[in-house]
């Protein structure tokens, strides 16, 4: 009270006793780290034991209120005062707190762990210091509004989108999960489609696939990329009357004039406007027949920018890739690179395939097997699976045939009667 009567004599608002200079390398190496980054040059520091702020009275020994845990506060310990640019800093060494309910106080227990807290940070600035029984005991002296801990102080990110630069404020800080990130970003910058979030490394001075809120920090720098929808316009094929006519005679004689009757009809709507329809919309699937040296297709930018890098640290220290994310853009490229010659690829097939893998990117080897290739044929096994799946949801003929559906009851089995696309017969074969 008596310093705010005084206030209009232009009293200082910190006030040093008695105060020391000395180098910052004499300062705990936690206390050197956090100075280097508030203040890159400074090389020396200002401490003090006895420091008066607004009034407040503090001294080393001294308990503070610092940051709170499940709604309770934390304290910290004084150890010096330390003067930056004008600015009060204490440092101080963490305590663990109990609470005693018949005390209605604190029972604290000192902790190894120095840091370095800024006045403004502290839940409260009365210092506390008091002992019971030889115990060091504390009971607050006000009520204290135990908010946000000192580590989830608001937080801001710089946001690019296209041609937008925006500024991103996470009131809560850094969101622990990749979902609240994008959620966040979603809302700010109402975004409709979907996309990926990279960060830009500052040590490659590059943007790098965000996979973890972990990597970011406080004004750091994304990049929004947004995903491209796949956009699959789908017509119907028009069908003669004469052709389901033809057809469905054929099926009411039996077994072996079935097959002559449906084949004549169908070799007498070659020149129909549906043969030419079926003809025209299957031109694009006619197979090339398999290389010698299978040719490895290219990837994404994103990704082939990770592989030459992780390329050059394989050749100097031999350590192999393990990004997992990029591996479904590698076999989904890799699919629609196989289809073009045939969509059921044989072991020999595959393994060429991850052999020609491996020698255009080494740090792509299997470490789980001696050639370093047998897992990438296992992957292109079943990603080709996936695919062909895929093809047969819109109606490709080559994969449409061997449809369960489409078998016979007796030969309803996923491997029996596999049939395959010989030289030009894609491009004719009908829809049944």
């Amino acid at each position: 009270m008596a310093y705010n009567w005084q206030r209009n004599m232009a009293k200082p608002a910190l006030v040093i006793s008695k105060v020391s200079s000395l180098p910052l390398e004499v300062l705990h190496n936690d206390i050197q780290e956090s100075v280097k980054k508030l203040f890159p040059q400074l090389t020396s520091v200002q401490l003090s034991n006895t420091v008066t702020y607004h009034g407040t009275r503090y001294s080393a020994g001294m308990i503070l209120t610092y940051g709170s845990t499940g709604g309770l506060p934390d304290f910290v310990e004084i150890i010096q005062m330390l003067i930056l640019e004008s600015s009060l800093y204490f440092i101080v060494k963490k305590l663990n707190a109990w609470y005693l309910e018949h005390l209605r106080s604190f029972l604290l227990e000192t902790c190894k762990e120095v840091i370095l807290v800024h006045h403004l940070s502290l839940q409260d600035v009365y210092p506390l210091a008091y002992r019971l029984a030889g115990m060091r005991v504390v009971t607050l002296k006000r009520y204290i509004c135990c908010t946000l801990p000192p580590d989830m102080d608001p937080a801001m990110l710089r946001v690019t989108f296209g041609h937008r630069i925006e500024k991103l404020t996470l009131p809560s800080g850094i969101p622990e999960t990749m979902e609240e990130l994008n959620l966040a970003v979603k809302q700010t910058l109402s975004i409709r489609d979907d996309f990926s979030l990279q960060y830009l490394d500052p040590d490659f001075e590059d943007f790098f696939t965000l996979n973890s809120t972990a990597e970011i920090t406080h004004k750091a720098t994304i990049k929004v990329v947004t995903i491209e929808s796949v956009v699959l316009n789908l017509y119907p094929v028009p069908h003669t009357e004469s052709f389901d006519e033809s057809f469905t005679s054929g099926q009411s004689h039996d077994p072996a004039s079935t097959s002559s009757t449906a084949q004549d009809s169908y070799d007498s709507c070659d020149s129909s406007p549906a043969s030419s329809a079926m003809m025209s919309a299957s031109s694009s699937l006619q197979k090339k027949p398999w290389p010698t040296e299978f040719i490895i297709p290219r990837f994404s930018v994103e990704t082939e920018m990770i592989l030459e890098r992780a390329n050059e640290v394989y050749r100097k220290e031999g350590t192999l890739l393990t990004t997992p994310n990029i591996k479904s853009d590698i076999l989904e490229k890799l699919a629609q690179s196989i289809y073009t010659y045939t969509p059921y690829p044989s072991l020999q097939n595959r393994l060429s395939v991850a052999e020609a893998l491996i020698k255009a990117h080494p740090c792509l080897k299997d470490p789980g097997s001696s050639s370093g290739i047998i897992g990438w044929q296992n992957s292109i096994k079943y990603k080709m699976a996936n695919y062909r799946t895929k093809l047969r949801g819109l109606g490709i003929p080559d994969v449409t045939c061997n449809a369960l559906k489409h078998k016979l009851p007796a030969d309803r089995k996923s491997a029996k009667n596999v049939k395959k696309a010989k030289s030009q017969l894609s491009a004719t074969l009908p829809s049944w």
